[in-house]
């Protein structure tokens, strides 16, 4: 393996437009403030005031969100702070740390061994996945970035097979635009594989419940494309996901 430098893989991950900031979050929420008016000429309305604090802006800032049953953020449907929330609360239930034993950390991720599997896996997620492969050349520096293809929930890679399984977890409780994203795997698909060109990507999605019910096309899409789906409020969802990779 050629030794890259931590600045020469810095520098050509900005030429890809890729972030590095790891709590950097992609700019999909809309930051406006969510106070609607209860009275006057714009009773009903939402303030539209650049959000300062928990979704409010300066002078709506001692709202109390559980109040604002009406509030509505772009892409969310239910407030941006919210959502952003409970996202973190479902990323953190999907977590498959509790299935794998580490060996050993390495640069930008861990070696790990799921239980029950004598198999390797590379685990990475976020922006880590870009700088672990930059550093050992398997990622084209070239490919310019794609939104919503940089900041993977996980990221399991078996290097054995040069394979990816990539993880994207994603919550909803109300009515939105989130079905939308489940409609991009092939974009999505096409673009790593330019990315990591020597990797067979695997793209998964791991959902809330909400979208069984709101989003049956975009299901029956998933499935006619053979895209894997997994349900991760469900007791199941760990052990199923384990056995999809371990026996991919």
């Amino acid at each position: 393996m050629t030794n890259v430098s931590i600045e020469q893989i810095n520098e050509k991950l900005k030429a890809a437009g890729v972030l590095l900031d790891d709590d950097e979050e992609e700019e999909e929420e809309d930051d406006s403030c969510n106070a609607t008016y209860k009275s006057g000429k714009r009773h009903g309305e939402t303030c539209k005031a650049k959000a300062k604090l928990n979704g409010f802006c300066g002078r709506h800032k001692n709202f109390n969100a559980a109040n604002q049953p009406n509030v509505k953020n772009k892409g969310t449907g239910a407030g941006g702070a919210k959502t952003n929330k409970n996202g973190l609360k479902f990323e953190e239930l999907t977590s498959l740390e509790s299935e794998y034993e580490t060996s050993t950390t390495i640069e930008n991720g861990q070696l790990i061994t799921f239980l029950g599997s004598d198999k390797k896996y590379v685990s990475s997620k976020k922006t880590k996945v870009f700088k672990y492969m930059a550093a050992n050349n398997n990622m084209d520096t070239t490919v310019k970035k794609m939104h919503g293809c940089k900041n993977f929930d996980g990221c399991y890679i078996d290097e054995e097979a040069k394979i990816m399984f990539i993880k994207e977890d994603k919550y909803q409780q109300v009515g939105g635009s989130i079905c939308e994203k489940t409609q991009t795997p092939h974009a999505k698909n096409w673009q790593l594989k330019r990315t990591f060109p020597e990797y067979k990507i695997v793209y998964m999605y791991v959902l809330s419940d909400w979208f069984r019910k709101n989003c049956e096309a975009e299901l029956e899409y998933l499935e006619a494309h053979h895209y894997p789906v997994f349900w991760g409020n469900e007791n199941k969802y760990k052990k199923e996901i384990v056995e999809f990779i371990t026996g991919y």
